[in-house]
């Protein structure tokens, strides 16, 4: 039996551990724990007595030593995850020591390719053992976003204030929901730590909202998977390319601005339709479920690496 290694950020993927333990036996470290607490030789030796056939890593820092992971066995791929702009220092740090680098947006994937790189796009699946159909429920909200205010990080931080400000606005009649860090207002929760909870409010909510912080080809956080594989109507922000992983109209509906986000929130949320906002719904719970989960994400890492 092959063996995999994780080397993640942290344990908040189980999706991801459980797809890919159904492929082979998997060694699952939280890599950076050991480095912060200085047991470099430690992590070392747990890695090569191992001895796996796949490293899947997620080096979103330069705090490894490149050599210690050339020295790792078998293929290594590094996945990104997030998107940095520009491409982060670790995805060059560690580009001639893997065997590929994955990015979750076409863009990037294209700019590593024209500096010689190995690269490839793979997507963030999500866990439908968490965000399904079926769970707790939270109070009934109309409108829900999840996201963090980073203030003037990325490109589409400003814009996303923006986009909260004007949720704010919307008449009183209609609930809405904002949940995230750094929002500045203590009746925010901050739920980046509780998936369970972000599930049970999307149960119940009619319509969550999506807007990432990048407008890159095909780049999708996983929160559209989400809202979706919990059964919620997604009105997500037009990025490039979403056609390629949805069909507005049938498994979501889009926006290009806010003024389309706002007459769209409206539009969906009168009760006469109810009946076709929730046949959407469940047409994008059937889709993401088939298409976009860990299990699919591990298929096609297969298929990247000739393990098809």
């Amino acid at each position: 039996m092959k063996k995999i290694l994780l080397l993640t950020l942290g344990s908040h993927q189980l999706g991801q551990s459980q797809a890919f333990n159904t492929l082979a036996e998997c060694l699952t470290i939280n890599w950076k724990a050991y480095i912060l607490a200085e047991k470099g030789k430690e992590l070392r030796e747990m890695v090569q007595t191992f001895n796996p056939d796949l490293s899947f890593l997620q080096l979103q820092s330069t705090l490894l030593n490149p050599q210690f992971i050339k020295d790792i066995p078998g293929i290594k791929v590094n996945w990104t995850g997030d998107v940095r702009e520009p491409i982060a220092d670790y995805c060059h740090k560690y580009a001639d020591v893997v065997d590929l680098t994955l990015f979750c947006n076409e863009d990037d994937v294209q700019i590593f390719r024209a500096l010689g790189h190995k690269a490839d796009f793979l997507d963030i699946g999500y866990d439908p053992n968490v965000f399904g159909v079926c769970g707790p429920i939270s109070t009934p909200k109309d409108v829900v976003f999840f996201g963090n205010n980073y203030i003037n990080r990325f490109p589409l931080s400003q814009s996303r204030i923006k986009m909260v400000e004007m949720l704010s606005s919307l008449p009183k009649c209609i609930d809405v929901g904002i949940y995230g860090k750094n929002w500045g207002d203590a009746s925010v929760a901050d739920l980046s730590n509780n998936t369970f909870e972000e599930a049970a409010i999307y149960r119940n909510s009619k319509i969550a909202i999506n807007y990432s912080h990048f407008d890159r080809t095909n780049y999708s956080s996983d929160r559209v998977y989400r809202a979706m594989g919990c059964g919620c109507f997604c009105l997500a922000y037009h990025h490039k390319g979403i056609e390629k992983s949805f069909t507005p109209g049938v498994h979501l509906d889009t926006w290009k601005d806010f003024s389309e986000l706002k007459e769209k929130i409206l539009f969906w949320i009168d009760p006469s339709k109810e009946e076709l906002r929730r046949s959407i719904a469940n047409s994008g719970w059937a889709h993401v479920y088939s298409n976009h989960s860990w299990d699919n994400r591990v298929d096609r890492l297969k298929e990247l690496i000739g393990w098809a």
